[in-house]
């Protein structure tokens, strides 16, 4: 576990930054002047003191000759970096998530991919990444995830390093106020952050509040309330990704609260997140920069070219974020989440008005048996969706089915509202052609959401279970 500044050290830092311009000036000056003088002592460039001083004045991070060391650090090595990941790492919030998500301001490839969670690059190494070679790899999925996807957590960091044998390979393991509760009178156990949420509702907000966080905080920390943090199995991840024998990463993350001191722990997480509590703000994108070039800087990560063969190879396509797809299909392209994402839509009333079922055309091109998962949204604690049906078929028309499954579209692992993707396995797929047929099982609800196909040589993670929040 990499053990940064306290958050509170880098909460005082972010904060400085707001204060009036003579506080700003003061620091700045400060700080220009440490850096002019180890400058002069260790002879550094001053072109790459001068860009790194006005990149420092764009961001909400002030300035330490620590973070000048790890950036020019990171920028001489050239090295080559890859993210995986939630929206969180997608960077959904910002305003332009490719240039102000963490991997954006590293200059990396950021292959994270909304409302999903490790399942899918666990069975998608090899098309996710093909050919390109990656010197840094960040892996970042939210804690609350971490008891339903531990396979897949593993899974991806372990097909990750046999391609990549020299890989510098770092676990985001950052959490949320999300996880923590508060045991109310008569027993009532509710989420700490649901609670601030109703505080904002009461105020006319329409959205989650920072002052509401911090009124319950403050409410809660001098009386007998017993908080509860939901700790999501951080630990098992951190022990069992930096073993050596298993993947030998590193971890970025922040110290667990303690007992006792969960209010202001609590507190403390407020600049890390939007007010959704959920996706990093601005500040969060740039603490994780940090974090990760001093991880680097600390291992002297070089650029390395070594790979291996592939152990396993796949076949997976995912058009949720750009809704293009090469498959042969009768299903139409539709966007949701305010035009934000995009599926494959299941018509309900198909065969009524076109007489024939909605239909995907999967070619098994390889000679072996190949496992297919279909990628589909769900939703909790309320099904918007009311389940459906897939089956594999020689043809969509008077077909024999050789597989068929039920489609579970109810995401229950949260007591707050989610949408999030589904990887639910169909079964086995024999060599050459073959029709994949879907059909809602609630013609009234909402057309069932087909975001992605994955075949896969061999099952790769067992646990077939929701994704991420969105």
């Amino acid at each position: 576990h990499t053990n940064l500044l306290s958050l509170e050290s880098y909460n005082t830092r972010y904060n400085s930054v707001k204060t009036p311009t003579t506080m700003i000036r003061k620091y700045s000056a400060i700080a220009a002047l440490a850096v002019l003088a180890v400058m002069a002592l260790l002879r550094v460039n001053p072109n790459a003191v001068n860009s790194f001083i006005r990149t420092k004045q764009r961001r909400a991070l002030s300035l330490t000759y620590s973070d000048f060391l790890d950036e020019q650090y990171y920028d001489q090595a050239n090295l080559r970096l890859v993210t995986f990941g939630t929206s969180r790492g997608y960077g959904s919030g910002m305003a332009n998530p490719a240039t102000e998500s963490f991997t954006g301001l590293l200059n990396g490839t950021n292959l994270a991919i909304r409302a999903s969670t490790a399942d899918y690059p666990a069975m998608c190494t090899y098309s996710m990444v093909n050919d390109n070679i990656y010197d840094v790899i960040v892996i970042e999925y939210l804690p609350q995830s971490y008891h339903l996807t531990k396979e897949a957590l593993v899974e991806l960091g372990k097909r990750l390093r046999q391609r990549f044998p020299e890989a510098l390979i770092i676990y985001v393991d950052i959490w949320s106020n999300h996880q923590f509760q508060l045991r109310l009178p008569g027993n009532n156990v509710q989420s700490a952050f649901k609670i601030a949420e109703e505080k904002a509702i009461g105020r006319g907000l329409k959205s989650k509040d920072r002052q509401a966080i911090k009124d319950v905080a403050e409410e809660h920390k001098n009386i007998a309330t017993p908080w509860n943090f939901l700790e999501s199995d951080s630990n098992w991840l951190r022990e069992t990704v930096q073993d050596p024998a298993t993947i030998g990463a590193k971890v970025l993350g922040i110290d667990l609260p303690t007992k006792g001191n969960e209010a202001q722990s609590f507190d403390s997480m407020i600049d890390m997140y939007l007010d959704d509590g959920i996706h990093f703000s601005k500040f969060g994108h740039q603490y994780v920069q940090q974090g990760i070039q001093k991880i680097i800087r600390e291992a002297q990560k070089e650029r390395s070219d070594k790979v291996n063969e592939w152990a396993l190879t796949d076949s997976c396509e995912n058009w949720i974020q750009t809704g293009k797809t090469k498959l042969i299909t009768n299903m139409g392209m539709v966007p949701f989440s305010n035009g934000k994402k995009y599926a494959l839509e299941s018509f309900a009333k198909r065969m009524e008005i076109h007489k024939e079922p909605n239909y995907i055309v999967i070619d098994n091109k390889y000679d072996k048996v190949q496992h297919l998962y279909l990628s589909h949204m769900s939703s909790g604690p309320a099904d918007f969706y009311g389940g459906g049906t897939a089956e594999i078929c020689d043809k969509p028309h008077n077909h024999t089915t050789t597989h068929m499954v039920s489609l579970d579209t109810l995401a229950n692992y949260t007591t707050w509202q989610i949408h999030v993707i589904k990887h639910e396995y169909i079964g086995e797929v024999q060599p050459g052609v073959h029709f994949l047929v879907v059909e809602n099982k609630n013609k009234e609800m909402v057309n069932l959401r087909i975001t992605g196909l994955i075949l896969t040589p061999e099952i790769i993670v067992t646990e077939h279970l929701a994704g991420n929040v969105d």
